[in-house]
């Protein structure tokens, strides 16, 4: 059984799973971006150089118009092959 066919199968979320969720929520409900939003002066992410393109819109939701970003990330160690992460975010 491939690794689809298994979750889809049996009530578990993946990693990503985690991520893309709220995503898909937060883009059709006002309401669910207002609970979370705004709320931060400042995110600093580690590891920046291994954001995804989802995971910098999940962060973008939380930041809101208030929050500053200050990712910390290494170039020489971009794991793109892995997990999508975007090289020219650095």
């Amino acid at each position: 059984m491939s690794l689809k066919g298994y979750v889809t199968a049996n009530p578990i979320q993946t990693f990503h799973d985690l991520i893309y969720d709220p995503v898909v929520v937060l883009k059709n409900n006002p309401d669910a971006v207002k609970l979370i939003t705004n709320r931060l002066d400042f995110i600093i992410i580690d590891e920046f150089q291994d954001i995804n393109p989802i995971m910098f819109i999940l962060l973008r939701f939380i930041a809101g118009e208030t929050a500053r970003f200050i990712g910390i990330g290494d170039a020489y160690q971009l794991s793109t092959a892995i997990g999508a992460a975007i090289p020219r975010s650095l």
